[in-house]
């Protein structure tokens, strides 16, 4: 059934019925798209936090071990070998050299810049010795 009104002319006017919308889409999208970018952006900062635990406890005990096993003492000195089961949290491995000496890289990917340390190596024979430390990228 139709609506009619009277004009003041006198003629009828059909009065427009408005079909109500059940949701408004776009905001309900909208609100979601913030959500999930929050929560991606929570889970990242989460993420960061694990990487950077990893890397300051990996240090704490690679830092300790040297310590340990000063080469000027009767012990000998760190092998390279004795490095890995320190390590936590998963770090790419490299090894480069410079200005001819030799470092096994550890790195974590950190946000803008990745973190890590270097460990500078000496051959003592067949033997790879651990000699110094030399952190990177950490604030």
């Amino acid at each position: 059934m139709k609506s009619e009104a009277l004009m003041s002319s006198g003629k009828k006017k059909k009065l427009k019925s408005k079909a109500k919308s059940g949701l408004p889409i776009i905001p309900i999208i909208l609100g979601l798209l913030i959500v999930s970018a929050l929560l991606a952006g929570g889970d990242y900062v989460l993420g960061q936090r694990k990487t950077v635990t990893g890397y300051d406890s990996s240090v704490a005990r690679v830092r300790e071990a040297i310590r340990m096993h000063d080469p000027e003492s009767v012990q000998e000195a760190l092998k390279l070998s004795e490095i890995e089961p320190l390590v936590t949290g998963n770090p790419t491995v490299t090894r480069e050299t410079k200005e001819g000496a030799e470092y096994a890289v550890y790195t974590w990917p950190g946000g803008m810049t990745p973190i890590g340390f270097r460990l500078k190596i000496e051959k003592n024979g067949p033997i790879e010795e651990v000699t110094e430390l030399a952190t990177f990228g950490a604030q």
